[in-house]
């Protein structure tokens, strides 16, 4: 009875040790959320110009990386890690975390086709981040994108190949068909011929 009693007892001393891991576990999830809404918050007010010298670098960067999407991206961080942290069991909201960040990407990607005219393999990382801290095209993110897509399949496949990414990127995030209201437009068309 006396082996009996140990083992219980060394059951118990086991599950009061598991514990206080969860707690921490739970306090640091908490602070680190807590801490990314400050620097979110920093980040927007920084984009609209009230948070002085810090600030004005701040906006420079974000813009100089995301162009004119560096508006929404603190927003957008701050939704998508808050996402990941409450859902980090759940396999497909994980999936759709990762996925809408490639969206974002190809978002940027866009922005600095429809601001270049005609792509020139010879502007630098460095002219991107400096043309979109005037907060136009898709910043030093967009310019990466248009290196590798532009040289390999030109603007216009640039532009097919992006577009095509942001649609089956959609549908995956929001689980909704695209052709679905084509397919009814097409119904009643011809349904009414």
């Amino acid at each position: 009875q006396a082996a009996g009693r140990s083992r219980s007892g060394s059951g118990r001393k086991s599950t009061s040790a598991r514990q206080p891991s969860y707690t921490e576990s739970f306090v640091s999830k908490e602070i680190g959320i807590l801490a990314l809404f400050a620097v979110c918050v920093l980040m927007f007010l920084s984009n609209i110009g009230l948070c002085g010298a810090l600030g004005a670098a701040l906006h420079s960067f974000l813009h100089g990386m995301f162009g004119f999407f560096g508006y929404i991206f603190p927003l957008y961080l701050f939704a998508a890690v808050l996402l990941y942290v409450s859902n980090q069991e759940n396999g497909r909201m994980v999936a759709k975390v990762a996925v809408s960040a490639c969206l974002f990407l190809v978002l940027c990607g866009i922005a600095a086709l429809l601001t270049t005219k005609d792509f020139d393999k010879t502007i630098t990382i460095a002219q991107y981040y400096g043309q979109s801290t005037a907060q136009a095209g898709g910043g030093v993110v967009g310019g990466l994108i248009l290196k590798v897509l532009c040289p390999a399949i030109g603007t216009l496949g640039a532009y097919i190949v992006s577009i095509l990414l942001l649609v089956a990127g959609i549908v995956f995030v929001t689980e909704r068909s695209v052709l679905q209201p084509i397919q009814r437009g097409s119904r009643k068309v011809y349904d009414t011929a």
